[in-house]
């Protein structure tokens, strides 16, 4: 005999991706307060544990080649973000990266709530102006998650402790309702609003 279809199970996938409305203003003082939080945070331990430069200026590089550092780390060098013309020499500037990469993986998360209200809200066929609104959209989440790993590449603990936070935080606060993907990494990360729990085949 043929293999089941799991019909109650796709009904239930279908019918879990109907998300509940979100209150903005707590939406935001939660994304608030964790950035605030983790923010404050990072800047005792910056500002309170180290002295003078916490990096050697003597050679900047766009990523530590020998592993995992922190800013306890005797051999740190100072890095670039992104690009030479960013060079995070100074704490304030160490800081400021951080907050950036923050608000950077909370953006990711927000940009997919977005596709998937989108998409929830037209279920039908898409007019040619709403496909150009959904590809822009994909185009800017994938821009947002490579830059994201890139940052995360740099092998610096704090920055990485940062990307993950912010991305923690927006599914937190706007999809924790959402489906669940087989592909949580957010650079390539896919809106699914009707994958069925279990595959079979046909």
């Amino acid at each position: 005999p043929p293999p089941p279809r799991f019909g109650a199970v796709r009904g239930l996938a279908t019918r879990t991706t109907t998300m509940a409305p979100i209150a903005t203003k707590d939406v935001a003082k939660g994304i608030v307060a964790v950035g605030v939080a983790s923010f404050g945070i990072m800047a005792v331990l910056l500002y309170g544990t180290t002295s003078g430069s916490f990096c050697s200026t003597s050679m900047l590089m766009d990523m530590h080649m020998t592993g995992f550092k922190s800013i306890w780390s005797e051999d740190l060098y100072c890095l670039y973000l992104f690009n030479t013309g960013w060079e995070v020499k100074h704490k304030a500037g160490f800081m400021g990266a951080c907050a950036l990469l923050y608000m950077m993986g909370v953006g990711s998360e927000l940009i997919g709530r977005v596709r998937r209200e989108l998409r929830l809200a037209n279920p039908g066929p898409m007019t040619e102006s709403m496909k150009v609104v959904h590809t822009t959209l994909y185009c800017a989440q994938l821009c947002d998650g490579y830059l994201l790993m890139l940052a995360a590449m740099t092998y610096q603990i704090e920055w990485l402790s940062f990307v993950i936070i912010g991305l923690g935080a927006g599914h937190h606060f706007l999809n924790v309702e959402g489906p669940v993907t087989d592909r949580p990494d957010p650079c390539c990360a896919e809106i699914e609003e009707s994958q069925p729990l279990l595959k079979t085949n046909a």
